[in-house]
């Protein structure tokens, strides 16, 4: 009997290979390569084979040898770039890229691959270019999504947008592409199409969201939810002032609200509303008082301990969550928000003018915009997690808290301990917006505040002391 030569051998191990039968064909090329070991048809096969079972570096060594034997192949280079783009440094895979590149000009692969290695290289322009080349009708998602990226460094935000609309196109449940393209909207200053592309990602990808800091443009935000009662009365006062003169509702048109318009002309004039939010969702459980934030790896990053009452139905803001024995995960929600430094400087000074009545009116205003704020964007999270449709329809309501959850900020009734703020500013970093905690745990610009946002239907209001 003629004995099988190395042909024979590819040719069984590629019937093999071909039907699915990756052991026998590895057997095959194993036996075929013990008598002609530098054969590079039967190597280029067996690189094939350890690639699929994920055994990079041993393919990466038989698809060397292949190349040595057929410098330049086609096949081969395409598919020594795809080893090493798993087990080779950056300049390695960017050459190889490059050889089955000039190998397989017309390789959308590997035009993408390159583009996608010259960005990690920091070349954002080149990379743009070759991704574009790659990209048609019928490229994954995979190579828009890098073209977008490189035109997100580019700062072409109307082209990274097209970009990433490609690829939740082609695969809606994309979250890092909603989340950029939420990032990109912002940077456009289309804050309304940021929060649609937000939302979508946190439904997309709720435990693992992080945190999002932007900068609003103007004040407007809060203002549609400014309480003019808590304005006109709490903070500057407002009220009849004699048996027999204006009602209230009177001073409110004759003295409140031209009052207020020629404040918020001012600020708006001036410049002095520097609104921000960063806020984002974290996974926890519950342990008797203890509200416990998870890792994305589901272990313990910190934990926050809330009082208890002591009497009626002894409430603590921990029995609001999924309880860790349940096996399930909860999600909380916190921010922090701000008007920003201008107004607190404007404020000061008419403070050390001894500009009492306009300091009062001023720094009143200031803290009601920034509460409007807060509020405002509870809003926009109820709706990130599905809940808006619950709230009610008249903006009274909204300020009678008449919505689904409740909003607690640090230092009040649920949550009276100060020093917890510090746990806040860890998970959502606010010094991006210009936010600092002093060693007292105050929040600096004084026109800011914080809160857990808790989403549980029957969590309310409620003193803990």
């Amino acid at each position: 009997m003629t004995p099988e030569t190395a042909d024979d051998i590819l040719h069984r191990a590629t019937s093999a290979f071909n039907a699915g039968q990756r052991g026998e064909a590895r057997r095959l090329c194993e036996t075929g390569l013990t008598r002609a070991p530098n054969e590079p048809a039967l190597n280029h096969l067996l690189a094939a084979i350890l690639f699929a079972a994920n055994a990079y570096d041993a393919a990466r060594a038989h698809i060397e040898i292949s190349l040595r034997g057929r410098p330049g192949h086609p096949q081969a280079q395409l598919l020594a770039a795809r080893i090493l783009d798993h087990c080779g440094d950056r300049p390695t895979r960017r050459a190889a890229w490059k050889a089955a590149r000039i190998a397989m000009p017309q390789s959308h692969e590997a035009i993408a691959r390159l583009g996608r290695v010259v960005w990690e290289d920091g070349d954002a322009a080149a990379a743009a270019k070759l991704l574009e080349r790659a990209t048609g009708a019928d490229a994954p998602a995979s190579v828009w999504f890098d073209l977008a990226l490189a035109r997100q460094d580019l700062r072409d935000f109307a082209g990274a947008e097209a970009a990433y609309r490609e690829v939740l196109t082609r695969k809606p449940d994309h979250a890092e592409a909603a989340v950029n393209l939420g990032i990109v909207r912002q940077e456009a200053g289309n804050l309304d199409g940021a929060m649609e592309a937000y939302t979508q990602a946190y439904r997309l990808r709720p435990q693992t969201f992080g945190t999002i800091a932007m900068a609003l443009t103007s004040g407007s935000h809060g203002r549609l939810w400014l309480d003019e009662d808590a304005l006109f009365k709490g903070q500057w006062g407002l009220k009849q002032s004699r048996a027999g003169g204006p009602g209230y509702e009177e001073l409110v048109e004759s003295e409140g609200r031209p009052r207020l318009r020629g404040l918020l002309d001012r600020l708006q004039t001036d410049g002095l509303l520097e609104a921000a939010v960063v806020y984002g969702y974290f996974p926890c459980v519950s342990k008797g008082d203890d509200l416990i934030v998870l890792g994305e790896d589901g272990s313990e990053r910190l934990r926050f301990t809330f009082p208890r009452q002591r009497r009626g139905r002894r409430l603590c803001l921990a029995d609001f969550f999924r309880p860790q024995e349940s096996g399930e995960t909860d999600v909380v929600g916190l921010q922090v928000v701000t008007m920003g430094p201008r107004i607190s400087e404007a404020t000061n000074a008419l403070f050390a003018n001894d500009n009492y009545r306009d300091y009062l009116e001023l720094h009143g205003l200031s803290v009601q915009l920034a509460e409007a704020l807060a509020e405002y964007w509870h809003a926009r999270v109820r709706a990130e997690l599905g809940f808006s449709g619950e709230d009610p329809a008249e903006m009274r309501d909204m300020f009678a808290l008449k919505y689904r959850g409740a909003r607690f900020s640090l230092g009040y009734g649920a949550c009276p301990d100060l020093e917890d703020r510090a746990k806040i500013a860890e998970l959502l970093q606010p010094e991006r917006i210009g936010v600092h905690l002093s060693e007292e745990f105050q929040l600096h610009p004084e026109q800011s505040t914080d809160a857990i946002v808790i989403h549980h239907p029957e969590a309310k209001y409620f003193n803990a002391r």
